[in-house]
């Protein structure tokens, strides 16, 4: 749902949404509002609503699915620190000192205070090693608390910029 409207906790709203053919109403309250989007707790639901809503949430999931098959190398959860870049071009410059919450051979999932945008180019270095390896931001996942989730992906694939003795056999470069 995209709307510019902002609502308060505690606030009775419609939501209609219309995709294809498939109609959606209910009535909800909102549970939580934040800056990039709102919780709902509907109510009130009809048959027809709800058949919808599942036809639709099964569509996400099969598509979830068919997404994860075709992930390019298998994913660790590994805690490595690193610092995340910005240079000029991308926006006004920081650096941000962080950790890593899941890698892979294609980049990896940390969680930043300062604010990026989807496609932005960072460039994340290994503390350890002092390696730099160019990156662009893929996923964004704002927290209810805390720094934001946020994927980068590399450049080019870099198994061996995480350091690791024995990877999985999907990470040959």
């Amino acid at each position: 749902m995209v709307t510019t409207a902002r609502f308060s906790a505690g606030t009775r709203v419609i939501v209609r949404i219309r995709k294809d053919k498939d109609y959606f109403e209910a009535p909800a309250n909102v549970a939580h509002s934040a800056e990039d989007g709102m919780g709902l707790m509907f109510y009130k639901e009809s048959t027809e609503s709800l058949l919808v809503l599942l036809k639709w949430l099964k569509q996400a999931k099969e598509s979830i699915a068919k997404w994860s098959e075709k992930r390019r190398s298998q994913r660790i959860a590994l805690s490595i620190p690193v610092v995340l870049h910005r240079r000029p071009p991308e926006g006004p410059p920081f650096s941000e000192m962080t950790q890593t919450l899941v890698v892979n051979a294609h980049g990896a999932l940390t969680a930043l205070v300062e604010k990026v945008a989807p496609e932005q180019n960072l460039v994340m270095q290994n503390t350890a090693s002092g390696e730099q390896k160019d990156c662009r931001v893929v996923y964004i996942k704002k927290e209810l608390s805390g720094p934001t989730r946020v994927a980068v992906e590399f450049a080019q694939a870099a198994p061996k910029f995480w350091r690791i003795l024995d990877p999985p056999a999907d990470w040959s470069a």
